[in-house]
């Protein structure tokens, strides 16, 4: 896996970048989309950076198991992120 200077894997600062830019974005959605989808947008994404952490620790064996769930993670954000637009 590609990793950084400071030893990182890259897509660990990219998610980092993503969720802060993610969570400007769900502070300017109305109240109750911010409430609603956003708290769930939040909670998927967090889910996703954790198990994006536990990738760098994980065997062979299990990093198949994490990316299959990461990959879940995203494809529940777009779908998310197609219902917040309309």
């Amino acid at each position: 896996m590609e990793k950084n200077k400071d030893n990182r894997l890259v897509i660990i600062v990219k998610i980092e970048k993503y969720i802060e830019y993610m969570l400007t974005i769900l502070l300017k959605l109305p109240r109750t989309e911010k409430f609603s989808i956003g708290t769930e947008f939040k909670s998927v994404m967090y889910d996703t950076f954790k198990n994006i952490m536990f990738i760098e620790k994980a065997t062979q064996k299990e990093r198949i198991y994490y990316l299959n769930k990461i990959d879940v993670g995203l494809n529940i954000q777009r779908a998310l992120l197609r219902i917040m637009k309309k």
